[in-house]
């Protein structure tokens, strides 16, 4: 009982990647919550990072909350959702204005 208990507390641990690709970030940040990525995450969310900030972003981060693992649990790991963070490049030209077309803006306002 207790291999199985430590098997399933293992299983649902917390997840978190990182994508820098050495721009200076910027305070703008897009936050898109509950992606739904499928099969333990191996049909993953697919986000284009380029639709945001203008196509200049520094950093996207990918990660996998406690209740995003509860949901992973629960449904046997065939929904794995994930919550998505797009950090804006410094500098983006025209960024507050591409930011009030784009769809993460029109997310971020609900």
């Amino acid at each position: 009982m207790l291999a199985l208990l430590t098997l399933v507390l293992a299983s649902a641990a917390c997840h978190r990647v990182i994508i820098d690709n050495g721009l200076e970030p910027s305070p703008e940040v897009y936050h898109l919550e509950w992606n739904m990525a499928f099969a333990n995450a191996i049909f993953p969310a697919q986000i284009d990072a380029s639709e945001f900030c203008g196509g200049r972003w520094a950093k996207v981060e990918t990660k996998h909350s406690f209740l995003n693992g509860v949901v992973g649990f629960i449904t046997f790991n065939i929904i794995t959702p994930m919550d998505v963070r797009v950090v804006c490049a410094a500098g983006t030209a025209n960024a507050s204005a591409d930011a009030e077309q784009s769809p993460a803006a029109e997310l971020e306002d609900r």
